[in-house]
């Protein structure tokens, strides 16, 4: 089984510190170690990471693509033809969707970054979306702002499904800023509320209390965010959550991912890549 990854992240991150809090003193007690990987030099303002290791990142306009060995694969120059991007989603490798939400455009790009479609989704009234992401079955979800739904669309813009009204069922006005597809849930994230998790057909199961995080990760039933200085840690099984706080050399991390067996940490100077092992 493996180690959970909570743990193995703040043992990495109390490496070589000296004065240990009681909670350091706890989480290193526990087995596991983690080794520095690659690093990617650079001033980055985004990051993201596939299932397969591979890292993206923007830079002055570009979209870039490295590999699980942190070479360089792949660049998509064309990233601010609707401004800066909202966000991307890559969550499948062969297909990464950038988002403008001034624009209401979705961009989608193949495995190479090479563009295959672009899609605005005002000409299928659509007209304030607040997040977008893959679908299980490589379709699209959107959320309307307007309506408060979550929308699933094709490639064309093709109304497939949508859900109820979330005002009205959840009693919330929903700003919805991402959206993960996992495990048979969809999660809406609102910066300022949380998590609405929907199921695959748009019909909603509950809301999880997560505010205000600037990443988050999911593994084994578990979601993990990253905040500031803090690292939460919520069990979606019986919904106990944990919070610790990160030391004070890795306080200027911007973002944090987590791909196991393997941590993305994005800082000023690059992308920091740590293999977790037992």
């Amino acid at each position: 089984m493996k180690h959970n990854i909570i743990i193995l992240f703040l043992q990495l991150a109390f490496t070589n510190v000296s004065a240990q809090t009681n909670d350091s003193l706890w989480l290193t007690s526990r087995n596991g170690s983690s080794t520095k990987g690659f690093f990617i030099s650079g001033d980055f303002n985004l990051l993201d990471v596939d299932y397969l290791g591979n890292v993206y990142v923007i830079e002055n306009g570009l979209l870039k693509k490295y590999n699980n060995k942190g070479d360089s694969v792949a660049v998509y120059n064309d990233v601010r033809r609707y401004g800066n991007p909202t966000f991307i989603d890559v969550s499948n490798p062969l297909k990464t969707l950038v988002f403008y939400k001034n624009f209401t455009t979705l961009v989608i790009l193949d495995g190479q970054l090479a563009q295959r479609a672009s899609l605005n989704l005002r000409r299928h009234q659509i007209f304030s979306v607040g997040a977008a992401a893959h679908s299980y079955d490589n379709q699209i979800w959107v959320f309307d702002d307007q309506e408060y739904k979550l929308r699933k669309i094709d490639e064309s813009g093709k109304l497939l499904l949508e859900s109820n009204d979330l005002l009205l069922t959840t009693g919330k006005a929903i700003k919805a800023k991402s959206i993960i597809d996992i495990d048979g849930y969809v999660y809406v994230y609102d910066p300022e509320q949380g998590f609405f998790v929907l199921d695959s057909y748009g019909a909603y199961v509950r809301f999880i209390d997560f505010e205000n995080v600037n990443s988050f990760s999911f593994s084994e039933q578990t979601l993990y965010g990253f905040k500031e200085k803090e690292v939460l840690e919520y069990n979606l099984k019986n919904r106990l959550s944990k919070n610790y706080h990160l030391p004070t050399h890795l306080q200027d991390a911007t973002s944090i991912k987590v791909v196991y067996p393997y941590m993305y940490v994005l800082q000023k100077d690059g992308v920091a890549c740590y293999r977790l092992t037992n």
